[in-house]
């Protein structure tokens, strides 16, 4: 497992953001709630990206 840094901020309500992860945010009221729900949000994240299929471009093939 690695392990990636993760940005939570507080402007009326948590937000998780990481600069690894594109596009992969989260938002909560309480700081546990939105530690729950960015790993959640990560977990669907990576699951997506593993079922995209990659173009031969892209691999260099």
């Amino acid at each position: 497992m690695q392990i990636i840094k993760v940005f939570i901020d507080w402007d009326e309500n948590f937000g998780a953001v990481s600069e690894l992860i594109d596009s992969c945010v989260a938002t909560g009221k309480t700081f546990e709630q939105v530690k729950e729900n960015y790993a959640s949000a990560l977990e669907f994240h990576l699951e997506g990206l593993e079922k995209q299929e990659i173009p031969k471009e892209l691999l260099g093939k």
